[in-house]
């Protein structure tokens, strides 16, 4: 990198594989998408792509903390099984506690994670 001219600019970090349950996209606004594609059936690529806009448009943005909530526990399960895919992802009545005032705004990190962190070197 430096040869390159960035120095210390740049910080490479690993990143899980693209997962649907490691992408946000996934998880959230691409359900929406193929929801708003099964109730209008578009016939051609233009009346697809005024689907996609329209989701994007009418698309809840208090979902996005709970989608963050939803990849936060995806990870959590990621680690406790030891990076396998073999888990269910985790409900935990999110609409319910927003209704409520209690949906958090982040989960605390397994402790299974710790150690791994640690080995890291970020905490």
């Amino acid at each position: 990198m430096e040869e390159m001219g960035f120095g210390e600019s740049i910080v490479l970090y690993n990143q899980p594989s693209q997962s649907p349950d490691t992408n946000l996209l996934d998880l959230g606004f691409f359900n929406a998408i193929q929801s708003a594609y099964y109730r209008k059936s578009p016939r051609t690529h233009r009346d697809l792509l005024r689907c996609v806009q329209e989701a994007h448009d009418e698309f809840d943005s208090n979902k996005i903390n709970r989608m963050w909530l939803t990849l936060m526990s995806c990870y959590n399960e990621i680690i406790e099984i030891h990076g396998d895919n073999n888990y269910k992802i985790p409900h935990m009545s999110k609409a319910k506690l927003e209704r409520e005032g209690t949906l958090p705004e982040v989960l605390p990190v397994t402790p299974d994670a710790l150690p791994l962190l640690q080995d890291l070197g970020y905490i």
